[in-house]
This record gives C-alpha cells, structure tokens and sequence, in this order.
C-alpha cells in the first residue's frame, strides 16, 4: 500500500508541475471487456490539465459492477496529445499508468484478498465542444494490468497470476474552466 500511496503522489505532483493551461473535471460511463470474461460496467470521474496546445494530463478513478461478490476499481495517470481537426472536435491518442484492485475477493479462509495490480492504458478518443466550457467525449484504450502471487503448500509453489487486461470503452461529459 506503501507504493501505491507514493507512487500516486509522484503521478499528482508531476501532473501540477507541468500544467499552466485550462483545467476540466467530468464523469464517464462505460464497459470492459476483460480476458477473463468479466464485462462489468463501470462509472467514473477525470480531472484533465491541459500542459500546452496539445499536451493534457488526466488523472481518472473508476469503479466497476461485481460479478460473483467481486469487483474493481482503478486510478489511471494517462497523456493526451490533442488534434484539433475541426472547429469543435478534436481527437487524442493516450498512454498512461493504470493502479487496479479488486473488491469483495476473500480467500480460501473467508478473509479479504483483493489484490493490486499496476500496468498501463494505450489508446485514443475523440471530444466534442458542446460550448466553450463544456464537452462531451468518447475513448476507446487497451488496459494491461497483472499482479502475481507465489503460495508455498508442502514444498510445492505455485504462481497464480491476476490479470485486468482488455478494452475499456467509455463516454463522458466535462466542464472546461
């Protein structure tokens, strides 16, 4: 828990340090499609900086619905390079760092197990300026997120490897000030 906390204070100070543009804050909904078959939907919110004319920083939280009593939920640091390609619409491609755990897991004992795993988001969107401080947008990105875990059992161990890993396609509204 250590890393995660300073590894998300390192993502803030270095989003401030760079930005001296416009600001926006917005909600998202959408879904996932994960390799292991789980689809959930999710719901959640983005605070954007913009570092010049084309550079923005984004820092997003989602949470995702349960299936089986377990869920996730995620924070994503992820870079936009904009285009503007016409008069209100511009499209960016993304990269970032992604920090997923799960909710609701218990072990074999009926304890809490969630586990966290950290990875990355590739992909690309498109927004909409409904007016000047107000748009909508839609983003397609590949989430890549593994943790692994080895469990020694009477000299034997085993590797178990957790994974978020697919696309996550969203749409959201934010307010540009």
């Amino acid at each position: 828990m250590k890393k995660f906390m300073m590894l998300a204070a390192m993502m803030l100070m270095s989003i401030g340090a760079f930005a001296q543009g416009k600001y926006a804050i917005g909600a998202e909904v959408g879904f996932a499609s994960f390799q292991n078959s789980y689809s959930p939907t999710k719901f959640g919110a983005k605070f954007q900086i913009d570092f010049d004319e084309n550079w923005r920083g984004e820092l997003a939280g989602n949470l995702f619905t349960k299936k089986n009593d377990v869920g996730l939920w995620d924070i994503n640091a992820n870079i936009h390079y904009v285009f503007n390609v016409a008069d209100k619409i511009n499209v960016y491609p993304l990269g970032g760092l992604a920090v997923v755990s799960t909710t609701g897991a218990k072990d074999y004992e009926g304890k809490d197990d969630n586990k966290i795993m950290v990875g990355f988001n590739l992909g690309a969107g498109v927004e909409y300026f409904l007016a000047d401080n107000l748009k909508l947008n839609l983003d397609i990105k590949y989430k890549y997120a593994k943790a692994e875990e080895t469990y020694t059992f009477m000299g034997q161990s085993t590797t178990i490897e957790y994974k978020a890993n697919g696309p996550v396609i969203s749409a959201g509204i934010a307010y540009v000030f």
